[in-house]
């Protein structure tokens, strides 16, 4: 699973289910959501760029893809693993990214 955040029609703002569950269009206004389709998924791919450099002790990368997935699709779990990888990158010492 990518993220559990609700992600709402940027049309007309009906809550669509999260990222996992997006429909093609918005049930309430017809809107197209093939580039909202588009953006999740890269921003799901830098989740696991980030991810897969965090495990082999990467932080600098990692940060950067979190950083990147961050700006993508700004959720809770895009900011702390943007925190994490920060914090790990900087050998423990807090300096904001």
């Amino acid at each position: 699973m990518y993220d559990d955040t609700p992600i709402k029609c940027p049309t007309c703002r009906k809550n669509l289910g999260t990222a996992d569950e997006l429909p093609d269009t918005c049930p309430r206004c017809g809107t197209a959501l093939k580039d909202l389709h588009v953006v999740l998924a890269a921003a799901k791919l830098r989740q696991q760029i980030g991810t897969s450099h965090a495990a082999a002790g990467n932080f600098t990368v990692a940060l950067q893809a979190y950083t990147h997935m961050q700006r993508l699709h700004n959720t809770p779990l895009a900011r702390k693993l943007r925190i994490f990888a920060a914090f790990a990158a900087n050998n423990g010492q807090w300096r904001q990214p």
